[in-house]
This record gives structure tokens, sequence and C-alpha cells, in this order.
């Protein structure tokens, strides 16, 4: 399938990384903001992949014969805007998994979600939409984390903790076992979770 990759900063690189060694996928371009696209339409960003254009494009793509994104922004707003717009015009959200995660058999996995080298997913773990797991993280026994979340490099989240929708988890932090973190937290790095945490309205 031809896909392209909403973002080209770090996460995106990253995506495109882990895809480069998925025979099932051919990446035909980035997807920048009107910004990066004036500083890098045409030019490549990875390898042999450029950047193509700004999410204008997204209505065309299906007559070039593109079938499939996946969202590689860390602001979870942008990410979750830019996942729909693209289901939207008939896309189909994928997942990059790396080959270098290692993933219980029993875990659920749904649509657009990233889990970056060196991630343990255990037993039981369920995983929503447009996630992003970013590289060493652990997710302990029978922990769920809901769509459109961003799990940032080296955290653990504790067994049969929740972490409902929107969150940020900053890097290296800990998610106590049976811990609930309410929508839209963030949770800066080097934090420590031992009681849950409410819901927090948008902010945007």
């Amino acid at each position: 399938m031809k896909i392209v990759i909403l973002g080209m900063g770090s996460a995106a690189i990253s995506i495109a990384n882990i895809i480069s060694n998925e025979y099932n996928y051919e990446v035909v371009g980035f997807i920048g903001t009107d910004e990066e696209n004036k500083k890098f339409n045409s030019k490549k960003i990875y390898r042999n992949i450029p950047l193509i254009g700004t999410r204008k494009i997204l209505k065309d793509l299906r007559k070039q014969k593109v079938g499939g994104f996946i969202a590689a922004i860390g602001d979870n707003y942008i990410r979750e805007n830019v996942f729909y717009e693209a289901s939207n015009e008939g896309l189909i959200p994928i997942n990059a998994i790396s080959r270098n995660a290692f993933i219980e058999n029993d875990v659920t996995i749904k649509s657009g979600i990233v889990i970056a080298g060196g991630s343990v997913i255990q037993h039981g773990v369920e995983i929503g939409d447009n996630t992003f797991i970013s590289s060493g993280c652990i997710l302990n026994f029978k922990s769920k984390i809901n769509e459109n979340c961003f799990i940032s490099p080296g955290c653990v989240i504790g067994s049969k903790s929740v972490i409902e929708k929107n969150v940020l988890i900053g890097s290296r932090s800990v998610i106590d076992s049976k811990i609930k973190v309410g929508k839209n937290q963030i949770i800066q790095s080097n934090q420590v979770i031992g009681s849950n945490l409410k819901n927090l309205p948008r902010e945007r």
C-alpha cells in the first residue's frame, strides 16, 4: 500500500525509519505545514522520501492511489485533527511498529499506532487509536492507553492503570499500578504518579 506520513519532524523521521523495514508499505512522501512546505517542498526529508505538500492535498491522494497514512506529530491536538482529517478523506490509518519492540500476543492495538524500538508491551495491554509509544517504554500487565496519547521515551505504565484520551506523559515518568490518569493531562518528565489524576478540559 502507498502511504503518506503527516508531519516531518523527529517523530516523522522515527516512523519513516520503522516503516522502511516493512515491505507492505511504500512511503510516497511527508506532508507538512504551510511554512514547512515553503522551505522544503520536493526536498528529500528522509532517505529518498520528499515533502510533497500540505494537508490541502489529502483530498487528492486517493486519485494517486495512496491508500494509507500515519500521523507523526508530537502535539496531541494537532495529531488528533490531522488523524480525523485524513480519515475523512478515505485514507486508512496504518500502524508503525518497530521490529525491535517486544509485544505479547494478546495485546490489543487499534489504528494509527506507533510503537518505537525497545518498548515492552505486556499481557493484556490495550492501545487506542492514534497513540504514540516512544522508544524504551514499558506498558505493564493489563494497562490501557486510550486514543490520541503521546508516551515519551522511557516511561513505565504500571499494571492495570488507565491513561485516558489526549494525555501527554513526559520522558522517564512512571505511572504506578492501578492509577487512572484523566483526559488531557500533561505529565512532566521524571515524574512518579502514585494517585489518580482527574480529567482536565481541553485548552484549545
